[in-house]
Parts: C-alpha cells; structure tokens; sequence
C-alpha cells in the first residue's frame, strides 16, 4: 500500500477561543462534523490515508474524542507510537502521541517525522478548513525541483480604499484584494529537509524556519482560489456558520 502522510497541528492553547475547561477549538462541530474530521475526510478524499496528530494542551478531549462508534462511523484504524507501522489499507489510520504541552510548532513536526514512511508529507493546521484541491497541489509541488510549498489566498479588503495624489484623491477603490496573499497553510514538505536543521535553533515555523527555506529558494507555493477560513474565535464560528452556510454543506 502507498502511504501518504499528513501531519495536522494540534496541541495548543487556544486561549482566544473557549474556556480553559472546555473542549479544544478543533473538535467543535462545524456542519456535521467536527472541525478536525473535516480537515480529515478532505485530505481523505484525495488519497492521503495516514494523519499523525502531535497532541499537548487538552490531549485527554483528543484521546476521549475517538471513540468506539467514531471509529467505527469513519472507518479509523487508531494507532500509537508502539505499532505506528499497523497502517492498515482501505482505512484512515490516525496516530495519537503526546508531543508536550509547551512544544513548538516545528518541534511538533520533528516529533512527528520520525513516524513518516513516505519522502514528503502534508502538513495543516488543525483550525483552518478549505476545499482546497490537495491532488491538484501535490501534481503542482511535484512538477518543480522545490523542498517546500506553501499554500496561499488573496484577500479582499473590508474597506473602500483611496488612491491618493498630492493633496486630492486620485481614485477611489471598493473592497481591492490585498497585493500579498496570506499564508493559510496546507504545507507540503521532503523529509529531507528537516534531517540537518535539529543542528540550527530554529524556534519558530512561521517567523524562522519557512524564512530560512524562502531565502535558500527552497519554498514554492500554490494560490487556492476557493474558499478557506480560518477559527480562531468563537466569533469566527458563528461568522462561518452564517456566511458560509451553504458551503458547508458541501464539505
């Protein structure tokens, strides 16, 4: 059997989100399912059959989440560090291990690395959801001599914005994209690429280590012109229950 992997960030704190008692941001149900089953059987959809799932902060909800009837209504093969090689076909094989409550993000992946059997893995986060084309992206990153990709989105503006000249406006423009995309992860990376840097301090994924490999021209990205939306709040979830109703029936 081809193994995919697909690492999915879990684990932290989630302070702007909910009580500090309550369930994590990623097992609150979004449509029929919880915001980490939808990152799931989105990935699934398209081939990728192994998730390994770095826990930390609250990783009891995690542990308790997958339940006997959950298992069974998903057709999940839940594995752990002892037996991480009973990947089993025609199942979604999910490996739970706790990873430390003040891990990193990139030491969460380090971590991780050491359970993957393929040369390059996908990686998310566990509060993003997107209908994002991940065969489509793989082709892409696939097609070009790169170590990493990065997936991004071009925004729209909330706000009119003023074209100015000096002392009038020149030009008024409704609600413009932004010029730079915004990072919404949906990572691709080779193995290869993390077997030297245990040896640098990189202490950051986004400020440090995704710099370094843009700078040694290592990163390519890919531009998802669908949805994505990101919960950080809980207003963000009654945002997205409302504007994307209709989309969400669709994951």
């Amino acid at each position: 059997m081809k193994i995919k992997t697909c690492i999915i960030l879990l684990g932290g704190k989630g302070t702007r989100f909910i009580e500090k008692r309550s369930k994590p941001k990623q097992l609150v149900i979004l449509n029929k399912n919880s915001i980490l089953m939808n990152i799931v059987l989105n990935y699934n959809k398209y081939g990728i059959n192994y998730f390994i799932l770095p826990l930390g902060n609250k990783k009891s909800f995690f542990y308790n989440y997958f339940s006997k009837s959950l298992l069974k209504k998903y057709n999940i093969n839940l594995i752990t560090k002892k037996n991480y090689k009973d990947v089993r076909p025609n199942k979604i094989n999910i490996l739970l291990f706790n990873a430390g409550v003040n891990s990193s993000k990139l030491e969460r992946i380090l971590k991780s690395i050491k359970f993957c059997f393929s040369k390059y893995f996908f990686l998310t986060y566990g509060d993003g959801v997107a209908n994002i084309n991940i065969k489509k992206k793989e082709r892409f990153f696939l097609s070009f001599n790169f170590d990493a990709l990065v997936s991004c989105v071009k925004l729209r503006s909330n706000y009119g914005h003023l074209r100015l000249g000096k002392k009038k406006v020149n030009d008024f423009i409704e609600k413009p994209f932004f010029e730079n995309p915004v990072n919404i992860g949906f990572y691709i990376f080779k193995l290869k690429i993390f077997e030297k840097i245990e040896n640098i301090k990189f202490k950051s994924l986004e400020k440090d280590f995704l710099p370094f490999l843009a700078k040694k021209k290592k990163l390519t990205y890919y531009i998802h012109k669908g949805f994505f939306f990101n919960i950080d709040s809980k207003n963000d979830l009654e945002n997205v229950r409302t504007k994307y109703k209709n989309l969400l029936k669709k994951l």
